[in-house]
């Protein structure tokens, strides 16, 4: 009897795997454009002493829940090639995290290097990550910025299992979009966009 996790899914469609066509990264684009025309949007105009235009031009943010019952936050920056080029190298230029009703979570980053990453985290499915516990959680960027956790020791193990999975799925290449994870991540964000905004009031 053959076992059943040697079988391939019926559907499965090897293209999926491949890099993303240019009909799904137009499509991706539509969702963007339509996430930034939803966003709190801050538009730098000139400075009024010098007439000088800031390096950054716009930036788009939201953070809202959908009837649909998902939930994302998203952000995104535009500005002068040369801030770009540098921002780009230490941020992300756009961003989406979007959780849906059943559990999927995306975390979706791009930057100006061109270096693109998709992270699918599936209820169930994880990329095993031995950590060890700790109180504390302390980090420094290279431009002296800190940034400090602290908790109990098994809050502070799973947040640190929750980095290391991420690390791990992005060294071993999982977090590399392809065809197949961009249209599963653009259908997500329209059905949510779709769903509209859930209700707030409560009468």
């Amino acid at each position: 009897m053959s076992d059943p996790s040697d079988q391939f899914p019926i559907n499965f469609n090897i293209d999926e795997l491949a890099e993303p066509k240019s009909e799904t990264l137009i499509a991706f684009g539509s969702v963007c454009s339509q996430l930034d025309s939803r966003s709190i949007t801050h538009e730098a105009g000139p400075d009024p002493t010098t007439g000088k235009i800031e390096d950054i031009r716009r930036k788009h943010f939201i953070h809202q829940t959908f009837a649909n019952g998902s939930t994302l936050s998203a952000h995104s920056i535009h500005g002068s090639d040369e801030y770009m080029e540098a921002w780009g190298e230490v941020e992300p230029i756009r961003s989406i995290d979007l959780e849906t009703a059943e559990g999927i979570k995306y975390e979706y980053s791009a930057y100006t290097t061109g270096v693109s990453r998709l992270y699918i985290k599936k209820p169930g499915e994880r990329v095993a990550r031995e950590v060890n516990p700790v109180s504390e959680i302390a980090a420094e960027s290279p431009e002296g910025m800190s940034v400090g956790l602290r908790g109990t020791p098994e809050l502070m193990q799973f947040v640190l299992g929750s980095i290391a999975e991420r690390q791990e799925a992005h060294r071993l290449g999982l977090s590399k979009p392809t065809d197949g994870s961009i249209k599963e991540f653009t259908v997500a964000i329209q059905a949510a966009l779709e769903s509209g905004p859930a209700r707030t009031d409560t009468k």
